[in-house]
């Protein structure tokens, strides 16, 4: 989508994808094989910038797997930034997590210290120390959660409460959702004009899973009854009491609240 975006808006584009394509303007990048994307770079001209998406976000895949994970979330990052800047790159924009703080509180300011609770947010925080090391051309953006119309959590519960079926959500895991659309625009304003090194993009409140599953049911106009609470530590996972960060300002987009941003999702998920 971002790529779509740029392109619409007379940016001249290079996709990739670690998927084989015989798409001109898509690259083949796997980061699980680095070396291989490093040659590929080499062989490419100056770009104006690049926008690393690729990652394993995963929270449960980075705990089974940290080594695994660690190489494509931290080494891959890096030397492909590396790399990037090597052959002349103006701007390297790397995209973040909330998840590098605890959530012990709302609204986390940008310079507040690491305080990560998972590995995947030891990943992405050390991802982000060593990128930053690379120079005034490195942006990091952090994001909280990014929801679009064909996420599968969302795309699941749609299924099932269209059918009856009972759905069940964690009241204990936060969550400040924002728009794919809305991190795109994010992502194309840091990568086209000046920012900070570092920029967070959140909702302007944040709510529960719960919540959110709730939210999900009324706009079906189904009984909200086929949403049941769960606790995430009944499953083994970690309670999340905040996931909002002090959201950084942007000319091409405000944030919204949780319900807003939820609806523009349900809306497009609909309309599909």
């Amino acid at each position: 989508q971002l790529s779509t975006y740029l392109s619409q808006n007379g940016v001249e584009v290079l996709a990739t994808s670690r998927h084989t394509t015989l798409d001109k303007n898509c690259l083949h990048l796997d980061l699980a094989d680095i070396s291989a994307v490093v040659d590929v770079i080499k062989k490419q001209k100056k770009f104006d910038g690049a926008v690393l998406c690729a990652a394993v976000t995963n929270l449960r895949e980075c705990e089974r797997n940290p080594e695994v994970t660690s190489q494509i979330n931290i080494n891959s990052q890096v030397t492909l930034a590396e790399s990037l800047l090597q052959v002349g790159t103006k701007r390297v924009v790397c995209l973040s997590s909330n998840r590098v703080f605890d959530g012990k509180s709302a609204n986390t300011n940008k310079f507040a210290q690491y305080s990560y609770t998972t590995e995947y947010g030891r990943q992405k925080a050390e991802a982000e120390t060593e990128l930053l090391k690379l120079g005034q051309a490195v942006r990091i953006i952090r994001f909280t959660k990014v929801f679009s119309e064909t996420n599968s959590l969302l795309t699941d519960w749609v299924s099932k409460l269209k059918s009856g079926q009972e759905i069940e959500a964690f009241v204990d895991v936060m969550v400040s959702p924002v728009t794919l659309d809305d991190a795109v625009r994010v992502i194309a304003e840091v990568v086209e004009s000046e920012s900070e090194s570092v920029t967070q993009f959140s909702a302007t409140d944040e709510i529960s899973y719960f919540d959110v599953a709730r939210i999900v049911a009324s706009f079906l106009e189904v009984n909200t009854s086929l949403v049941v609470a769960q606790s995430a530590e009944e499953v083994g996972e970690a309670p999340l009491e905040h996931a909002s960060l002090e959201c950084s300002e942007f000319k091409s987009v405000d944030p919204s609240s949780s319900i807003v941003a939820l609806r523009k999702v349900l809306e497009k998920m609909v309309s599909s």
